[in-house]
């Protein structure tokens, strides 16, 4: 059985045509399956009889189940708890915010980065299909009873170790048949894997690239960031940055989670300050969040404070995140493989 929301339209179009139906059945079940979200081919009601049934004997149509939903009270962001066809289970959120809600996305059961205050970090299975992330965007829409506004994939996983099958479900939430969201709306978050940076700028399709930074010190990042730290440095980072908001026009946004005396001090908020000058990025600075397993404690408030007014003394654009989901651990860092 093939899942059909691991297909591009191109693909879905051949699959008809191998089926012998026209190619222009392949748009209109695209349309069923993204913009009416129907998930029964029975009730497909223009398709040709012969092609439901072909639907129902070959494929399925959902990529994700939804377990669980906790909902923060403070905030109405919502986290599900999703299991995959094989059982594996993933942690998605819809954060509210005064546009609307955001997807945060999951694009693997776990994550071969181990950065040590990611939650995700700590254990991996497997790298998720377009479909399975995709699905996550509708799956989370029914729960809150709202569509997503805009999507970011800084769920469970390093997207950029996910690459050929994060680009594609991007392309597929875009597709004006179906979601047709904006690539401005779609955020990418990595740790900084470099070669794929370079390609992801090569791609056509100007989302948002947000780069866990989280130290400008080589030797602390690798503390905090093992696996993407020893690839790259930041010296490399920075290239590959410069790279992108040059091919697409599109400002680098620098994650920095605010750790106490790990990465707080004034020297530290003018070593990013001068980093993210020669980018020309964005600082969204980040109170860590708790992780359980984790010993490292977040900044003091009014060192964090502090650091941002350091930042915005320096003439850098910066911004203190707010944390949504904390409650209900599913705010930056928290989510896991289920």
């Amino acid at each position: 059985m093939m899942n059909l929301k691991d297909l591009s339209l191109s693909e879905l179009e051949q699959w008809c045509a191998e089926r012998g139906h026209a190619r222009y059945r392949a748009r209109q079940l695209w349309r069923w399956l993204y913009q009416a979200q129907e998930r029964v081919p029975a009730r497909m009601t223009n398709l040709p009889e012969r092609l439901r049934q072909q639907l129902e004997d070959e494929t399925y149509v959902d990529a994700v189940w939804v377990d669980k939903v906790f909902t923060d009270r403070n905030t109405a962001s919502l986290k599900a708890v999703l299991r995959l066809c094989d059982g594996v289970g993933i942690e998605a959120a819809a954060l509210l915010y005064r546009f609307g809600y955001t997807a945060c996305l999951s694009s693997q059961a776990g994550c071969r980065m181990a950065c040590v205050f990611c939650a995700s970090g700590q254990s991996w299975e497997r790298n998720l299909s377009s479909g399975e992330i995709v699905d996550q965007v509708l799956r989370l829409a029914d729960v809150a009873e709202r569509p997503m506004s805009r999507v970011v994939l800084m769920g469970v996983g390093e997207p950029l170790d996910n690459y050929a099958q994060v680009v594609k479900a991007l392309r597929q939430l875009h597709q004006p048949q179906g979601v047709n969201m904006g690539y401005r709306h779609m955020t990418v978050s990595t740790c900084g894997l470099v070669p794929q940076m370079h390609w992801l700028a090569d791609e056509g399709m100007a989302v948002n690239l947000a780069i866990s930074l989280h130290a400008v010190d080589d030797e602390v990042r690798k503390a905090l960031l093992p696996v993407a730290a020893r690839r790259h440095s930041l010296v490399e980072i920075a290239e590959a940055a410069r790279n992108y908001s040059e091919r697409t026009g599109r400002q680098i946004t620098f994650e920095y989670a605010l750790i106490d005396r790990i990465n707080d001090s004034d020297e530290s908020a003018q070593r990013l300050a001068e980093y993210t000058r020669a980018v020309k990025g964005h600082v969204n600075l980040i109170g860590l969040n708790p992780v359980e397993g984790c010993e490292l404690m977040a900044t003091p408030r009014a060192g964090q404070v502090r650091f941002l007014q350091k930042l915005r003394r320096e003439g850098i654009s910066a911004t203190m995140r707010r944390s949504l989901g904390v409650s209900i651990n599913a705010a930056c860092g928290q989510l896991r493989r289920g």
